[in-house]
């Protein structure tokens, strides 16, 4: 079953430092409150294959693919 979700914030930085940040796909718990870790599940680390594990502070997870 696929899902889509979409949000939108403004922020003021450099475009090149919110994207260094957006490209570290295996810490997104650093800017997103609600989920406690998300490490990369296969061999692609960045980019179109790329997985990750969210798993959310009420213990719940779901898996992530960059297509």
């Amino acid at each position: 079953m696929s899902h889509h979700a979409e949000n939108t914030i403004k922020v003021n930085l450099p475009a090149k430092q919110v994207w260094n940040i957006l490209d570290d796909y295996a810490s997104v718990e650093k800017f997103a409150t609600t989920i406690t870790s998300s490490p990369i599940i296969n061999d692609i680390h960045r980019g179109l294959g790329a997985k990750r594990r969210c798993t959310f502070k009420d213990g719940s997870s779901l898996v992530e693919e960059i297509i």
